[in-house]
């Protein structure tokens, strides 16, 4: 019999979150997403504080006013905060604290990686030691948290470890395609193959540099050789993320391949649209194994970046190495649509980036 997760066992309560909501198909929002579903599934009367109202609520004393009076509306009984960024979330922290000398209520704190808690200064992580009697239940997404984090901030004996994926639910996958914005659905149907590229704007930004956006240029490139008409659904995490979308979009355009690219920024579930692309690509060494799953779970091909970590039954392709790229994805590729090449794919010289058959 395996442990249930950590918000299987709250039924019929009044629950207040705290978390990020956007996007909805990247990494954590995701989880909140699910969390939050499940427990109105459990009969319980949820509400969602967007962690995000911290960017419009300018001085912090009028933030923790704010969520100090929402918390008077509702007087939940289980509070769940899931902490994105501790330098921020000591707000939070600090709030919910205070709140449960007067009016107690089961709190939860989950968190998914040690970032949480390394750029704490030492009374900071000092002030979350001394008030972590606090917290009911500390949860650990993904077995992240080192066994360092565990000892000098957390109290080691409350906390629990629990899987970030929640697979979702099919009967909402054709709802979900309906909202998308007619533009991507007329992408799917002229466009053959389609392959869809995962990537946050951090990616974009910091990891991505300009030789790996040659390099997945350059695999477009060797696949268009095959199929005429192959499409590139690109998804940017955030829809003001303008960077990232003009950076993507002048990479495609020097190769003039702009016409079999699609970027997109919806905050749409991602899962519905990856049931209709045949092929996923997440070259990224950022970890990110949301997207990579949600692909799986669709039973979709997935091939990954050799410095990205493993994932069970995606496929690993050579970091820049456009040729085993396309030999990898191939396979599953329609062969209908596929033109005869007489030629061996393109490989690239590591030494000086140049291409030579």
């Amino acid at each position: 019999m395996t442990d249930m997760h950590y918000y299987e066992t709250i039924v019929d309560q009044s629950v207040f979150l705290l978390g990020v909501g956007d996007p909805a198909w990247n990494g954590f929002s995701v989880h909140i997403e699910r969390v939050r579903q499940r427990l109105i599934k459990q009969r319980n009367v949820v509400y969602l504080f967007r962690l995000e109202k911290r960017k419009k609520l300018c001085f912090l004393l009028m933030y923790q006013v704010f969520l100090w009076l929402q918390l008077m509306y509702w007087r939940p009984s289980t509070v769940i905060c899931f902490a994105v960024d501790m330098e921020s979330d000591l707000a939070e922290f600090a709030v919910l604290v205070r709140w449960k000398r007067f009016f107690p209520f089961h709190f939860i704190w989950v968190v998914h990686n040690n970032s949480c808690f390394e750029k704490l200064s030492c009374v900071e992580k000092d002030f979350v030691q001394a008030n972590g009697t606090s917290v009911d239940q500390f949860i650990d997404l993904g077995k992240r948290l080192s066994a360092g984090v565990l000892r000098s901030t957390l109290p080691i004996t409350r906390c629990k470890s629990d899987s970030e994926y929640i697979k979702p639910s099919l009967v909402s996958a054709a709802a979900i395609m309906r909202e998308y914005p007619i533009d991507v659905r007329t992408f799917l149907k002229v466009r053959n193959p389609i392959i869809m590229i995962g990537s946050t704007s951090q990616n974009v930004r910091f990891r991505v540099a300009q030789k790996e956006m040659d390099h997945l240029v350059y695999v477009v490139e060797l696949l268009r050789k095959y199929y005429e008409h192959i499409g590139i659904l690109w998804g940017i995490g955030y829809p003001l993320d303008l960077f990232s979308y003009h950076f993507i979009y002048q990479c495609f355009f020097k190769s003039q391949l702009q016409e079999h690219l699609f970027l997109f920024a919806n905050q749409q579930p991602i899962w519905p649209l990856l049931r209709h692309v045949h092929l996923f690509l997440w070259p990224s060494a950022v970890h990110h194994d949301t997207l990579v799953k949600e692909a799986l779970f669709c039973n979709t091909p997935t091939i990954i970046s050799s410095e990205a970590q493993e994932c069970p039954g995606a496929i690993i392709y050579q970091k820049n190495d456009a040729a085993d790229c396309v030999a990898k994805m191939l396979p599953y590729l329609p062969v209908r649509s596929r033109r005869k090449v007489l030629y061996e794919p393109y490989t690239i010289s590591e030494q000086n980036g140049s291409r030579a058959l």
